[in-house]
């Protein structure tokens, strides 16, 4: 059977790798303040193109370099791999244990690449090593995570399965049947099979992980409108969504139609002033013009109409809001007219108040200055005062 020159599928894999970390970065410089990881699998892919140049390099730089970095920054790709897969579930971790996985490698790696050659134990150090990370991996992915993650991540579990599969044949082939040479490039069918399965493993990762980020940001999407839906449609205030363009009403709450009277179907698609709801059409004008320069609108007392016409004062708070590439308003209209009526109510009561406090304090006052003449005139006659604490009195 004709064998596949494993330099050129290292090639290919290093290309497919170096556009997978294209897409992997972009992901993580789009996504990295809503979900967690994303930089881990950004620097894996980094180190896995490092790794798979200093590979395709071997013969041309030191073995040293080629044999020993190359396979150790490449496992240390996947073990970073592992740390966002924990961040992603929500898991706690560092990975310490693949680190120093990584390391012992290392010492292994070094020994059969320059003290004692030998190509068969090299690629069985780096297939098991890379079978234990990416059965972590696996593990997180399928049974660690939290619901939600696990349907998100299935296909990223079953791809790290797949590696992990692929690693321990390497792992079983050379043990039952070591490799003759010592060029790695020679290796044979065998090898460039499995490096061909890597190399498609490669390709579905990247695929499976940009769904998983794209999952869950579209699952956090679907809960942050869910929670906007409930806090919209459950305000007790009238709130409600509607075009800058031309007041189109798009959505309004259950408090809205019943502040001014109107149905559902009698209001959504129509604008504001069709319904007659600005009792002074100018005002929207002024709305929107302090909207569009940034200007707060928070809680501006406004005239609007009922559906029969009777006006009604509100308070009026709106913000900018995008909906589908076009600026949209969202407000919130607070009714104060029965809050104005008590209001009025408690003030002219208050008055009246005051009114009896003044008159009574005059009748007090008249009382005072009757006891003191009553006084004057007993002193007239030359008689003792009937009222000697008037005198005191103010």
């Amino acid at each position: 059977m004709m064998s596949l020159d494993l330099r050129t599928i290292v090639f290919i894999h290093l290309l497919v790798t170096l556009l997978s970390t294209l897409v992997i970065t972009q992901l993580w410089l789009q996504n990295r303040s809503r979900v967690q990881g994303s930089g881990y699998w950004a620097a894996d892919y980094a180190l896995q193109a490092l790794a798979l140049v200093l590979v395709g390099l071997r013969g041309v730089i030191p073995d040293w370099l080629s044999i020993v970095v190359g396979n150790s920054v490449g496992l240390l790709g996947a073990a970073l791999a592992y740390v966002g897969l924990c961040r992603f579930a929500g898991l706690a971790t560092w990975g310490t244990q693949n680190y120093l996985l990584v390391a012992v490698f290392s010492v292994i790696h070094s020994y059969f690449a320059v003290i004692q050659p030998d190509l068969t134990a090299r690629n069985i150090n780096v297939a098991s090593t890379l079978a234990i990370i990416c059965g972590q991996c696996a593990y997180v992915a399928l049974r660690r995570g939290p619901h939600v993650m696990l349907r998100e991540s299935r296909v990223v579990g079953a791809v790290f399965l797949g590696y992990v599969v692929v690693s321990l044949a390497r792992v079983v082939r050379y043990l039952y049947v070591p490799l003759e040479t010592q060029d790695y490039f020679k290796a044979g069918g065998f090898e460039s099979l499995a490096m061909t399965g890597l190399l498609l493993l490669a390709v579905l990762l990247t695929f499976a992980v940009a769904l998983m980020y794209n999952g869950r940001i579209l699952h956090d999407l679907r809960a942050q409108e869910e929670k906007f839906s409930k806090a919209f449609h459950s305000s007790p205030y009238g709130v409600l969504l509607s075009r800058i363009s031309d007041g189109c009403i798009l959505e309004a709450n259950e408090g809205f139609f019943k502040m001014i009277g109107s149905t559902a179907r009698e209001v959504l698609g129509r604008s504001a002033l069709d319904l007659g709801l600005w009792l002074d059409p100018e005002e929207r004008k002024r709305l929107i013009a302090d909207v569009k320069e940034g200007k707060p609108v928070h809680q501006r007392q406004l005239q609007f109409c009922r559906k029969s016409g009777e006006p009604f004062a509100a308070l009026l708070s709106s913000d900018l809001v995008p909906v589908g590439g076009e600026a949209c308003l969202v407000s919130s209209i607070d009714d104060i007219t029965e809050r104005q009526r008590i209001d009025a109510a408690l003030a002219e009561q208050l008055n009246e108040l005051k009114r009896w406090y003044v008159a009574s304090q005059g009748r007090e006052g008249r009382v005072v200055e009757l006891k003191r003449e009553v006084n004057a005139l007993l002193a007239e006659q030359q008689r003792p005062a009937r009222y000697p604490a008037a005198a005191d009195e103010r």
